[in-house]
């Protein structure tokens, strides 16, 4: 049966035969990982993120529009290491709703050197946008119920309100705003992103949840969801088999095993898979897999063979307090420049860098382009490592 599984299978996807030791598989090339998290980082966001998020607003904006007192606004929640702002934009993006004017005010928000102007940055964008009033909020005339579907035509999108404020001192001043200005347009549905981390810490300074209800969780994502959107997003870059149609086969179990490790984060679980991907020695020992290029769509003689091997998450080194209190102010805000990082810590740059640069060392922090993030892989440690020592999570 093993050698029947190994012919037909030829194990895709699953832990290598019993035939073999993990000794004769090798690491996938590093520009050939290099090449799929890139795929993974270009590709679309999981479907079913897009199908929860798109059925959420529409079911929520009919209401409004047959409503007068229905609530103007929906807030999704997702882990501190998923991208958020990617992941509503592409939802709204692919949402079939023609009768809505569709605006995106901070899209491309960042913050400024000093967060004193955060505020002022986001007026002005809001204030670009004839439909928001932005100030003045009593000469607001308010909508009879007759006229609430004809007038409720715009949709307003705030893809990661966690990248909308600082926590220091007044660094929250822009959020207080910003709620002030939903709260009295009325006439415009508000569509709000956040990391569950930023959320707790907006709760807590300025009792946000008692605004914005209601609030949805992204639902996890369970394996056959995880294998559909991984393997489509790898297919032109190396072979993947089609699955047998057999009981014997091995691959939704180890589908299951990349849900319940990453607890059904899309992030957590690209990176999960791309640990576990493999070479066969014996398929490549005459290739010179450095010469091999891994082109958006290779040739199909060009593709190799890869295999799984069962995937772990790291363990987490030692940390001190310090790296601790690093960890949780990126956390709070997903991605944050250094500098930024040095106002919230109350720190000079130049007395973070020892403990930054040990962190990027041990990959538990990635750089994205001039901001740090932290690695997914390490996500769920550093969260556990953070609620046994105190902090609050998200």
């Amino acid at each position: 049966m093993l050698r029947f599984l190994q012919q037909k299978i030829q194990a895709w996807f699953t832990q290598p035969p019993s035939t073999e030791s993990e000794d004769e598989l090798l690491d996938i090339p590093k520009h050939l990982n290099t090449a799929l998290v890139k795929r993974l980082e270009d590709s679309p966001t999981p479907p079913l993120y897009q199908q929860n998020i798109q059925d959420a607003i529409a079911t929520a904006v009919e209401t409004w529009q047959n409503n007068i007192e229905a609530p103007n606004h929906l807030v999704f929640l997702a882990s501190a290491v998923e991208p958020t702002a990617k992941i509503i934009n592409e939802s709204v993006q692919q949402w079939e709703s023609p009768s809505l004017e569709v605006i995106t005010p901070l899209k491309d928000l960042q913050r400024p050197l000093n967060p004193r102007y955060i505020k002022k940055q986001i007026c002005q964008a809001l204030a670009d946008h004839s439909p928001i009033k932005t100030s003045d909020f009593e000469t607001i005339i308010q909508t009879l119920p007759e006229d609430a579907k004809q007038k409720r035509k715009t949709l307003i999108i705030i893809p990661a309100l966690e990248q909308c404020f600082l926590r220091c001192i007044g660094g929250w001043e822009s959020i207080e705003y910003l709620r002030e200005v939903i709260v009295q347009n009325r006439d415009c549905f508000w569509v709000i992103g956040c990391s569950a981390w930023a959320w707790n810490f907006l709760d807590f300074v300025c009792q946000i949840s008692a605004y914005f209800d209601p609030i949805h969780n992204l639902p996890e994502l369970a394996g056959e969801n995880l294998e559909k959107w991984l393997t489509s997003r790898a297919e032109n870059l190396v072979n993947l088999d089609q699955p047998e149609s057999s009981n014997n086969d091995p691959r939704p179990a180890y589908w299951e095993f990349i849900a319940n490790q990453s607890c059904g984060v899309s992030s957590i679980a690209q990176y999960l898979w791309l640990q576990s991907l493999r070479l066969k020695q014996a398929e490549v020992e005459n290739l010179d897999l450095d010469a091999i290029n891994f082109s958006p769509s290779p040739k199909t003689d060009q593709r190799l063979n890869v295999y799984s091997v069962k995937p772990s998450l790291p363990s987490l080194p030692t940390l001190t307090n310090f790296d601790r209190y690093i960890l949780h102010a990126i956390l709070i805000h997903g991605i944050i420049h250094r500098h930024h990082l040095s106002h919230t810590l109350g720190e000079s740059e130049s007395q973070i860098q020892t403990r930054i640069q040990w962190l990027l060392k041990q990959e538990i922090l990635i750089i994205k382009g001039v901001n740090l993030s932290v690695h997914p892989l390490f996500y769920l440690a550093i969260k556990s490592d953070l609620e046994n020592n105190n902090f609050f999570i998200g």
